[in-house]
């Protein structure tokens, strides 16, 4: 190629390269354009639904994420109408508006759920509330004496109700529960007033009232335990014993609800008797001299039938009941502490119920342990007048023989009623009654009970030994006995008292269902029920006993 074509040839392509450029750059130029303006599109219609969007978000408890959607939305438009918005800035409007809504759905659900939950612990609430509310009316459908027991348990069901609804930390269900525990309890509540009053009667004429005494080992509060196994135990016994009044011991302070239930199904079992109780008197029931937290401590109860007795004020009290204030006991044995009685003797003055109309008192106790111990700072060899005595604390001896004048304050506080009664626990030894109890035996009292029959207290091996338990009575009235005066509780299931139970293999089964694993065969009786025999005696009713 010559010179001049060479020349000629460059000159095009460099003429030629500009309008190349141009055209690539308008292509580029075109499709960004287009880009753009897709995405615009795109946000301004996501712009045209901000009123429908946020009229899902009016209601005042979506306050906040109204707000930040507004805030979203006002950015949004700020983009929209930035002439120098670029592709890259207009992605990320729309990727920040889509996280915003995203958002805002998550929230709205997670309010609407917490929504539901409070909106369903209120309808909760609200359900509970309606019950407590008609509880007056409730309760005056056992107004009556005999349905007491009923209403000292819907009274502590009711309680509880109360205490789950004011407590504001209880959730829908501590609330549904306490809905359900309740209307369980009305429920029961009405069958057995049904039942009390379908089985009740006319009263027949009262001509002798049988009176018991019992340690009932330890009886603490209604465990399940104690609810079915040892009150099934105690309150079937005083049914088939069919006795009228039954005083307990070694009864624990706090023991109260198992006292309450004892009464309840003694009500079932015999709805005509209309059984009640007394429970002693924390505030002059237990020894003040003793520390408080003291393991001897125990309170005595009374149980009755109120269509054979009525407690009856003593006039200078103005009330039926009172624990011993221990004024005139007599360190006559010499202990160390002279504490008087460790556990006060606790009196009721009873009046008996229909045409017969005769009075009496009735002291039960539960002496000192036997033998020497804390506050007997050894043990008692004679009595004031030389007898001798065997083995014996000075503590339960100085309680023995300060009997006459414990029962002196009750003949004083009862005026001129002439029948008293005592029953007690004494831990006085076989041997040793007539010499301890010289000064009661010599105040016109009689011991009802023979010490070489009654021997009360359960050994480990179905045997029985000692008489510690006790009873002693002076009045007019005359007296019998059964039994010799006591019931061989070794005998509780081979005599079929507790319904359902024939066999001894039945009820120690049962018992260990309970998780009690005793030593021995007897002790599923002497550890689960008691370790003391009931004793009891009849009173014999006169109308022409005026006093």
């Amino acid at each position: 190629m010559n010179k001049r074509k060479k020349i000629l040839l460059s000159s095009l392509t460099i003429a030629l390269t500009p309008s190349i450029v141009v055209s690539c750059f308008n292509n580029s130029s075109e499709q960004n354009k287009k880009s753009l303006d897709s995405i615009k599109k795109e946000l301004e219609d996501l712009l045209s639904t901000k009123e429908n969007v946020l009229n899902l978000y009016s209601d005042n408890k979506y306050r906040k994420i109204y707000k930040d959607l507004e805030k979203a939305y006002l950015k949004l438009e700020i983009d929209i109408d930035n002439i120098d918005a670029s592709l890259e800035s207009l992605e990320k409007a729309k990727k920040e508006i889509s996280i915003s809504l995203e958002k805002a759905k998550k929230e709205k659900n997670e309010i609407d759920k917490n929504s539901t939950l409070d909106t369903e612990l209120v309808i909760s609430r609200n359900e509970l509330k309606a019950i407590i509310d008609n509880r007056d009316s409730i309760f005056s459908n056992y107004q009556d004496n005999k349905y007491k027991s009923i209403l000292d348990l819907l009274t502590i069901k009711f309680n509880e109700a109360l205490n789950v609804f004011n407590n504001l930390n209880s959730t829908k269900t501590d609330l549904d529960n306490a809905k359900s525990s309740l209307l369980a309890a009305i429920d029961q509540a009405k069958k057995e007033k049904n039942e009390i009053d379908n089985n009740s009667a006319s009263i027949p004429l009262n001509k002798s009232i049988k009176i018991s005494n019992w340690n009932v080992c330890n009886l603490g509060g209604l465990s399940d335990f104690n609810r079915d196994v040892k009150l099934k135990a105690i309150t079937s016994l005083i049914n088939y014993l069919d006795i009228d009044i039954q005083g307990l011991i070694e009864v624990e302070l706090g023991s109260l609800d198992s006292i309450q239930e004892m009464v309840r199904v003694l009500n079932i079992m015999n709805p005509q008797a209309k059984w009640n109780y007394i429970f002693s008197d924390p505030s002059d029931g237990i020894n003040k001299i003793i520390p408080s937290d003291s393991n001897v401590h125990e309170a005595c109860v009374i149980l009755y039938k109120e269509s054979k007795v009525n407690p009856k004020n003593f006039e200078s009290l103005n009330k039926p009941f009172v624990s011993f204030d221990n004024s005139s006991f007599k360190n006559v044995f010499n202990a160390p502490d002279n504490v008087g009685y460790v556990r006060p003797p606790f009196g009721v003055y009873f009046e008996t119920v229909g045409q017969i109309r005769n009075d009496f008192t009735l002291v039960i106790d539960h002496f000192d342990q036997p033998g020497n111990h804390q506050y007997d700072g050894g043990t008692a060899k004679k009595t004031p007048s030389g007898n001798k005595i065997k083995s014996q604390g000075r503590q339960e001896s100085n309680e023995a023989w300060n009997l006459k004048l414990l029962m002196n304050f009750y003949d004083d506080l009862d005026k001129e009623n002439d029948e008293l009664i005592f029953m007690a626990d004494t831990n006085i030894r076989k041997g040793n009654e007539t010499a301890l109890f010289e000064p009661i035996l010599n105040n016109g009292y009689q011991s009802i009970l023979n010490e070489s029959l009654a021997l009360t207290s359960l050994g480990t091996s179905w045997n029985y030994s000692e008489s510690y338990d006790k009873i002693f009575y002076k009045g007019d009235l005359t007296f019998s006995t059964e039994r010799d005066g006591y019931y061989p509780l070794y005998n509780i299931i081979e005599d079929n008292v507790i319904k359902d139970f024939d066999a001894n293999e039945v009820w120690i089964n049962y018992v260990k269902s309970f998780g009690k694993n005793y030593s021995n065969d007897a002790s599923y009786i002497r550890s689960a029920i008691a370790d003391h025999c009931s004793v009891f005696f009849t009173l014999n009713l006169d109308k022409n006993d005026l006093d």
